[in-house]
């Protein structure tokens, strides 16, 4: 049986972006969860078990986002953390490119995947930063 994470887990970046987007919507959902999760729709398995390879995740990310270089580690518990380079984000918004990074895993994002922090640069951005 896989382990529950709490709606209320402060390490959950999934939870940390829904109550900023929808602030409403996030305080019912905890107040649900905590009466009943699995009612809720918010029951999440976790556990060292749960999840991809973080190599598979940067392969992934680089295999369909072309020229792409692709940097994931995790805490083993399906929250993951990226840093894409990609020459395709140039000129695009932080939500654009983070459209780009989540159409390459497709429907992992949320099964397999059950958070993922992204931090995207184009190669010029990447230099600046003495990378």
């Amino acid at each position: 049986m896989a382990a529950q994470c709490s709606v209320r887990d402060a390490d959950c970046t999934t939870t940390r972006r829904m109550r900023a987007v929808w602030p409403a919507l996030g305080a019912r959902l905890r107040l649900a969860a905590s009466l009943d999760p699995e009612r809720a729709g918010v029951e999440r398995r976790c556990g060292p078990h749960y999840g991809m390879d973080p190599r598979d995740i940067a392969s992934l990310i680089e295999q369909n986002l072309a020229g792409a270089s692709a940097h994931v580690e995790t805490d083993g518990q399906g929250h993951y953390e990226a840093t894409v380079i990609a020459a395709a984000f140039a000129g695009k918004r932080s939500l654009q490119r983070h459209q780009l990074v989540y159409a390459t895993l497709g429907p992992r994002v949320g099964t397999e995947i059950h958070a993922l922090a992204l931090k995207t640069y184009t190669p010029e951005e990447w230099a600046e930063r003495g990378q």
